[in-house]
């Protein structure tokens, strides 16, 4: 391309780029621009991959570990069963008395009974409708390795049963909430 070329692409340009936000003025709303519009197109996998690059290989780990445990834990809960039961995981990682990563948490003998059930640990929707679930799960995960990720129970809330059980350990406990099929508990010393 020569330079009369070249300027005249640069003019057609900056005209186009004035034309938008002198547009955006007189209609009164806020200029956009065309990042801003693909960056919203992007489906959450992508979206998330680009915020791994700045995580290492333990950080995507314990999203995977995150993953798997709400997928086959809390799937059928709602998001609010889902944050329920990630919040019982960060409660314990961060409790002197469970290990200090999710995967250690999720992994311990007799913790999460999908563990003893499920052959299949890595999550695979079978509709459209789990797709997007699982993206959320994939947000809510990340979001907790991430530090952003807002609790939805008492820090002392450290356990949680299906109501389809009865464990005996539960009696030794006191209920905090039932959130969908699910009931979480925290010990009867702890103050909420």
């Amino acid at each position: 391309m020569n330079k009369p070329e070249r300027n005249f692409l640069a003019a057609v340009i900056s005209g186009i780029a004035a034309a938008t936000i002198c547009g955006s003025l007189l209609l009164g709303t806020p200029a956009r621009t065309s990042t801003q519009e693909l960056e919203e197109k992007k489906p959450l996998e992508y979206r998330i991959e680009e915020q791994d690059i700045k995580l290492g290989a333990r950080e995507k780990q314990e999203i995977k570990c995150l993953k798997e445990a709400l997928w086959h834990e809390a799937r059928g809960e709602g998001e609010e069963g889902l944050k329920a039961v990630l919040t019982v995981i960060i409660n314990r990682k961060n409790h002197p008395d469970y290990p200090a990563t999710f995967c250690r948490v999720i992994r311990q003998p007799r913790q999460f009974s999908y563990l003893d059930e499920v052959q299949q640990l890595e999550p695979k929707p079978k509709a459209k409708e789990e797709k997007h679930l699982l993206d959320k799960i994939e947000e809510l995960a990340h979001d907790a390795v991430t530090g952003r990720f807002n609790r939805t129970l008492p820090a002392a809330t450290l356990w949680y049963h299906s109501s389809k059980v009865k464990p005996g350990w539960a009696r030794a406990k006191i209920k905090v909430k039932t959130v969908g099929r699910h009931l979480f508990y925290r010990k009867k010393e702890q103050k909420v």
